[in-house]
């Protein structure tokens, strides 16, 4: 019988060139499905998110579908109900869109009522071109003015713009979270934390 000796090495052990290789070997092994720590990070992304909405765009019943695959549908999108009344009074939304004095007034007189959602178009992909906003108007015994219908026409291709601006932003905030997560450094720390051993070139010892 012939006893063979072999060294073993931590991860911060090896050389440059065998931990730049393990890795590689590690991004490139990843699984296409997201582990438990990528799902986490992006559902904490998503319901900051949402936060967001809710503090600065008085949105409700917020749905959020996302695809970080490379593909040609890939993107994030949302659909919600805004509350109007609460967005036309606020000072930042009529800082940057002007005032909608003329819609502002029939609601406040209960002549008209308007319900506002962002929908999703039918369709496989999940970017933000797939979503848009639809305000519907009921009226009460009342004829509103062509200026009026205007400002609700100038609100509802606003608030597609937010909807789909905003989309994009979330979008980019879920890849740069997955990037952190796949990042040289994130994956050191996570090969140093395993407790594995390797020989000089990089092999384990099963």
């Amino acid at each position: 019988m012939k006893t063979v000796s072999i060294n073993l090495y931590s991860f911060d052990e090896l050389s440059d060139e065998v931990k730049a290789s393990l890795i590689e070997n590690c991004r490139n092994a990843r699984d296409p499905v997201f582990t438990q720590q990528e799902q986490d990070a992006c559902d904490e992304v998503v319901e900051n998110f949402k936060a967001g909405l809710r503090d600065n765009l008085y949105a409700l019943d917020i749905e959020v579908l996302y695809d970080v695959d490379c593909g040609q549908g890939a993107g994030a999108s949302f659909t919600c109900t805004f509350d109007i009344n609460k967005l036309l009074a606020c000072d930042n939304w009529r800082r940057t869109y002007g005032d909608f004095e003329r819609t502002q007034c029939l609601i406040e007189r209960g002549l008209i009522d308007l319900t506002a959602r962002s929908v999703r178009q039918p369709s496989h992909y999940v970017h933000s071109l797939t979503v848009s906003c639809n305000i519907r108007c009921e009226m009460w015994d009342c004829q509103i003015s062509a200026d009026a219908k205007d400002e609700i026409d100038r609100l509802e291709a606003y608030l597609t713009i937010q909807t789909r601006s905003k989309s994009d932003g979330l979008y980019r905030e879920l890849w740069k979270c997955l990037d952190a997560l796949n990042s040289d450094e994130q994956i050191s720390d996570n090969l140093r934390s395993n407790g594995e051993v390797y020989t000089q070139n990089g092999q384990t010892i099963d």
